[in-house]
């Protein structure tokens, strides 16, 4: 839990200026400052089912007031919820030492905390995500590699983002794959 008083806190906000070219019309954005309070609460856990598979969650809410303007402050996260279930273990195999299976959830509320004056259109509606990672750790003498292929947005679902100033023009990343390898030697 926090709670913080900023004076002459930093944050872009649209004018009421468009500016014109080949490309659209677009919003003008400038930066102001003004005393604003920040208040919020964070919670994780994280929960041990057996000796293999584990549960974690961490929400998150916070409260922006522009105290000068009365009103709330712009591209503040809104609420938000997130878990996973991972599958892990160790294996004494030639090419593989350790693994790691992970199904995973993001949820994001609408933002109702909001003022028109510091908005071009509504705030999107809320939306959530699936994720999935499968990851293996190798070692190679006294060195090892970790291999980890994680898909983001796993079902391919359209949503904005809140604190995305591009949901304006389009939809938030679509299915993301990733393959990473790390050798630590």
């Amino acid at each position: 839990v926090y709670a913080n008083y900023i004076n002459n806190y930093i944050y872009v906000r649209p004018t009421e200026e468009f500016i014109q070219n080949l490309a659209g019309t677009f919003p003008i954005w400038q930066y102001t400052q003004n005393n604003v309070l920040l208040t919020g609460i964070d919670i994780q856990g994280k929960y041990a089912i057996s000796n293999h598979l584990e549960y974690s969650a961490n929400t998150s809410f916070i409260y922006a007031r522009n105290l000068d303007q009365s009103n709330y402050l712009p591209l503040i996260p809104p609420l938000s919820f997130t878990h996973e279930f991972a599958y892990f273990g160790k294996r004494n195999s030639k090419f593989i030492n350790d693994y790691k299976l992970a199904l995973g959830q993001e949820i994001y509320a609408k933002q109702f905390l909001t003022s028109s004056q510091n908005e071009i259109a509504t705030a999107p509606s809320g939306y959530q995500l699936i994720n999935a990672s499968l990851s293996m750790g190798s070692i190679l003498g006294k060195n090892k590699i970790q291999t980890r292929l994680s898909v983001e947005n796993l079902f391919n679902t359209s949503y904005k983002s809140y604190t995305d100033l591009f949901r304006y023009y389009s939809h938030g990343i679509g299915r993301n794959i990733q393959l990473t390898i790390n050798y630590t030697f």
